[in-house]
């Protein structure tokens, strides 16, 4: 069965209003060294869209910058 991309759509437009609310006071953190930087807003997004997608798609693999699913 094809995963319905307009639910896919939704959950990206989503996330992109999300992403904007926090636009200019995001919490920036190191992620290891000061050349790997890591922002509230784009670990919010990550986990935000993976739980969606994973909703979707049980059965999806999720690889992100931040994290991924293990399963």
């Amino acid at each position: 069965m094809k995963p319905d991309i307009t639910k896919i759509i939704k959950i990206t437009k989503e996330a992109g209003e999300k992403i904007m609310d926090l636009w200019g006071r995001s919490k920036i953190e190191e992620k290891g060294s000061s050349q790997n930087l890591v922002t509230e807003a784009d670990t919010m997004a990550e986990e935000f869209l993976s739980g969606k997608l994973l909703e979707i798609v049980p059965s999806a693999k999720v690889l992100g910058e931040e994290h991924s699913s293990s399963e």
